[in-house]
């Protein structure tokens, strides 16, 4: 009878330990805060861009790949024209492989969304091309989901370490989801370009109160580019309060 008791309490004990073990993952994850991306500068290009020779490589706080036009009065400019967000593929497996089209097609409509809510703080956006008015363009070259339920398992430290090994074989953390994508900025009655470039975030593996969501990175992407949009044009305009997405 004393045996059979210890049996039982010991197996409970046991018991107890793997709900603490769960407890303590979901007390991480109703944690919340922000997804975190980073860059990674190798990319392909897609052809969205039509000259991609005038491209220099980006500084700190600049898209990996960027070009600005020197000769633009960017504080003459009060309005914005936001076109729909396109999706070019570098090759035809690129976002096929990893995206459904209504995935696509929502990220497309995150993006356009983001953009428009931080440009809209700081332009009035318009429908029709006019004077002082800016036209913006962007094209999701590439998407790739995160494996949500591996995203959790990679905050373990053993679990890391796998992530570290093929971050540094190639470039982007293992299970991590990632966006690319290319944009140019137009004078909206004239070809001339004033301001283009592309990037490429991936995911930090920050534990997030999304974290079961497959596309979190890549949305943590497209708002990161849409707050950094905000914040170049602010320091193209010559203002001394823009706030850096990336601080």
């Amino acid at each position: 009878m004393n045996q059979l008791t210890l049996t039982q309490f010991l197996h409970g004990t046991r018991t107890l330990k793997r709900i603490g073990v769960v407890c303590w993952a979901v007390l991480l994850l109703s944690m919340g805060g922000c997804a975190e991306t980073q860059q990674i500068r190798d990319m392909k290009t897609s052809g969205f861009l039509e000259d991609y020779s005038i491209l220099r490589d980006g500084r700190e706080n600049e898209a990996a790949r960027v070009y600005i036009n020197s000769k633009v009065d960017w504080a003459s400019y009060d309005k914005v024209l936001l076109d729909p967000i396109t999706i070019w593929r570098p090759s035809k497996k690129s976002l096929e492989a990893h995206a459904a089209a209504q995935d696509l097609e929502h990220l497309a409509d995150f993006f356009y969304h983001a953009l428009y809510q931080t440009l809209s703080q700081d332009y009035e956006m318009v429908y029709d091309p006019g004077p002082n008015t800016l036209r913006v363009q962007a094209a999701l070259t590439s998407v790739e989901e995160s494996w949500a339920m591996l995203d959790v398992m990679t905050a373990v430290p053993g679990a890391r370490l796998f992530s570290r090994i093929q971050e540094y074989t190639t470039g982007k953390p293992f299970f991590d989801g990632e966006a690319s994508i290319e944009f140019k900025v137009k004078d909206a009655q004239t070809p001339t370009l004033l301001f283009g470039g592309i990037d490429r975030r991936v995911g930090t593996k920050t534990i997030d109160s999304r974290a079961f969501d497959n596309w979190t990175d890549a949305e943590a992407a497209l708002q990161f580019w849409s707050e950094q949009a905000r914040w170049r044009f602010c320091t193209l305009r010559g203002e001394g309060t823009c706030l850096n997405p990336a601080e």
